[in-house]
Order: C-alpha cells, then sequence, then structure tokens
C-alpha cells in the first residue's frame, strides 16, 4: 500500500514529465504508422500496375501466321498455321500475299484473298492454301525461286489488326514452298 501510495505521489510530482514522454511516444508511433503506410501504399501500386500489364499482355490482340512446306506437314498441299496467342477471340477474315524479291516485287502490290475463320483465344489454326497460292502465283505471274509474303487480317477487340508477314521461297514443278522462317513486320 506505501508503494503504491508512494507511486501515485510521484506521478503527482512529474505529470507534466509523463505527459511529455506519452507525447513524444504517440509522435514516434504515429510516425512508423506513416511510414508503414507510405510502404504499403507502394506495394499496392507496384501490385496494381503488375496486374495491368499483365491483363492488357493477355488480352492485347496477338495473332500469328507460320508457313509449312508442303513437304514437312501431313498435307501434300502447302499449308499456314495461324495462332492467336491472346485470350480474345479473333476472326481472321482476309490472306494477303505480295512478293518480297523478284521481277514485279515492287509493282505488283498485295493481293488479298477473302477468308470468314473465327479464332478463339490460344488456339491454332491450320488452312490449306493451296488453291489461294495457285490463284496468286499464276495471277502475277511469278517465277521459280521468288520470295513471297503471306498476312492475315483479322478482327479482334474492336479493332481490324494485321499480322507481320511470314515469308517463303515458291517452287514451281510442282506448286511447292520453303519456308524462310524470318517475318516481316506488317505493313
Amino acid at each position: 500500500m506505501k508503494t503504491l501510495q508512494q507511486l501515485l505521489c510521484w506521478l503527482s510530482r512529474n505529470a507534466t514529465v509523463f505527459q511529455a514522454l506519452s507525447a513524444i511516444f504517440v509522435a514516434l508511433f504515429t510516425l512508423a504508422l506513416v511510414v508503414i503506410t507510405r510502404r504499403y501504399a507502394r506495394t499496392a501500386e507496384r501490385s496494381l500496375k503488375l496486374a495491368q500489364q499483365q491483363y492488357e499482355r493477355e488480352w492485347t490482340p496477338d495473332v500469328r501466321v507460320q508457313v509449312l512446306a508442303s513437304d514437312t506437314s501431313k498435307s501434300i498441299f502447302p499449308q499456314l498455321v495461324v495462332s492467336n496467342l491472346s485470350r480474345a477471340a479473333a476472326s481472321v477474315h482476309t490472306l494477303r500475299f505480295r512478293r518480297v524479291r523478284g521481277a514485279n516485287a515492287d509493282t505488283l502490290g498485295v493481293q488479298t484473298f477473302p477468308l470468314n475463320e473465327l479464332l478463339p483465344g490460344g488456339s491454332s489454326l491450320t488452312l490449306n492454301i493451296f488453291l489461294k497460292l495457285q490463284a496468286y502465283v499464276f495471277g502475277t505471274h511469278a517465277t521459280e525461286g521468288e520470295l513471297i509474303a503471306v498476312s492475315a487480317g483479322y478482327y479482334c477487340s474492336g479493332k481490324d489488326l494485321t499480322t507481320d508477314w511470314a515469308d517463303f521461297v515458291i517452287s514451281l514443278g510442282p506448286l511447292d514452298i520453303k519456308p524462310t522462317n524470318k517475318t516481316l513486320p506488317g505493313l
């Protein structure tokens, strides 16, 4: 009991010191909360930016074409593989052929063939391009060993887009192609 009375007397005599110490403690505690809150806000902002980048990467249209040579595919005809690497579905509406190198490479421009294929997100589509390629080759008088490029036009996410150009060399014996495994930037 005596110690309790002594403690109360000491507190009453040193009340201003006790108030000052508690004010310092509250200020330090508030400063620590400010620092922790700032770190939390930065972490939340970085997480939001990362989530936005991931969302844009997954839903941004990304359709690509690859040419398969007749002798390496399961078919005897040249084929084109159109792959949709995004989550959004795409509607492939045209195939475009153009000469990259050859006698009339600059004068003929691009020849377009209509197409109507739905390509769900994350899937591939294999197209037999023999008839379209034959029409292009004989319609433009292509020569042996000429470098031809193909591209696909597609609708995705409300936009009309085109793929990069995939080029290949034609062989006119029996109509055949040899992919070069290069892509050229789209027009």
